[in-house]
């Protein structure tokens, strides 16, 4: 510890200071990895039902090495402290060494003026901003009553620009009867209730796309089909007991679990 404390003072130069911190480190290390290997296991069974070497080997020793372990700990990061002060030192010195040592083969060299140049390098152009970006501090509280202000002129609405409606005065109000009117019947639904009305009066099994060809009817065959399904499905369940639907399809060859509808027969119960 005397060596960390006087940061290596027994040393002239940065290179032997940098020299002798690593060789600490190693030794550091060396101990570290000596304390690793005690085996308080094997030495539970040295003791075995000795109370006494018991106590001493498993407690006092096991307490005494994670001190040992503590403070070597610190001590090494002590130690890695130091290298990086060390290691900026010497990048230091060999920067001033070398302009030096530029300045000493060309001692005709002169300073360009930077500020003059209309493109400045990016060396000297790393000055932070002279002013921060604004931002509104809420936790200010002299900014209060600004705050408030701000939050009071967003939430009022202002009605003196809109027009003024001038209402007309003691005007009657007549309840009148409304006029009928009537919600025209989707074309697709009432042809599926001739279909279901077809299959009652024929009493068969019949084919929806077979009617769908036989009729001629405008609509597809996939807006056929899931019209006559959801005309089965939204029955009356006293209605749908009279009839039966079948789907006619076959199982997806790709995804499990679904089966591809292609026709759907219906007949009477």
């Amino acid at each position: 510890m005397g060596r960390i404390n006087n940061e290596f003072g027994y040393v002239g130069t940065i290179n032997a200071k940098i020299r002798e911190n690593e060789l600490a480190q190693s030794q550091v290390s060396d101990l570290l990895n000596g304390l690793e290997m005690f085996q308080f296991s094997e030495l539970g069974e040295i003791a075995g039902d000795i109370r006494e070497l018991r106590r001493l080997l498993m407690t006092s020793l096991q307490e005494t090495l994670s001190q040992c372990t503590q403070e070597l700990s610190i001590v090494q990061s002590r130690l890695y402290e130091l290298l990086g002060r060390f290691r900026q030192i010497q990048g230091r010195t060999r920067l001033l060494k070398g302009w030096l040592l530029h300045t000493d083969m060309h001692p005709d060299y002169q300073v360009d003026n930077h500020v003059g140049h209309k493109a400045i390098p990016n060396l000297f152009n790393c000055a932070e901003a002279l002013l921060a970006p604004a931002s509104v501090d809420v936790s200010n509280p002299h900014h209060e009553l600004e705050l408030m202000g701000l939050v009071a002129q967003v939430k009022a609405i202002s009605r003196d620009a809109l027009p003024h409606i001038a209402r007309e005065q003691n005007v009657t109000f007549e309840m009148g009867d409304s006029e009928d009117f009537d919600i025209p019947e989707n074309p697709l639904k009432i042809a599926v209730d001739e279909y279901f009305c077809e299959v009652i009066d024929s009493g068969l099994r019949q084919s929806a796309l077979s009617y769908l060809t036989e009729k001629q009817l405008q609509w597809d065959a996939e807006s056929w089909l899931y019209q006559v399904i959801g005309g089965y499905e939204g029955l009356a369940d006293e209605h749908k007991n009279y009839f039966e639907l079948e789907p006619i399809g076959k199982p997806d060859p790709v995804y499990n679990g679904n089966f591809i509808i292609h026709d759907v027969e219906l007949w009477l119960a």
